[in-house]
């Protein structure tokens, strides 16, 4: 349970230093919700392609951002 805990706190941690979240400037609670919730999403697609799964051992090429044209 507290690993659990501990997870989440670092994931606020690291929204409130990327997306500014410590201060929104809207006290409309459903803006408010949705870019929390937009934040998270970003913050985990982000990481899902700047740091693909390697433990899966699938022998995958590493994803590279931004991919090149060429």
């Amino acid at each position: 349970m507290t690993f659990a805990r501990w997870s989440i706190e670092l994931v606020f941690k690291e929204l409130k230093r990327l997306y500014k979240l410590d201060v929104i400037s809207s006290g409309a609670s459903d803006i408010v919700e949705s870019l929390v919730l937009v934040a998270m999403l970003t913050l985990v697609v982000s990481h899902r392609v700047l740091k693909p799964d390697t433990a899966s051992g699938a022998g995958e090429e590493p994803a590279i951002y931004p991919p090149s044209l060429g």
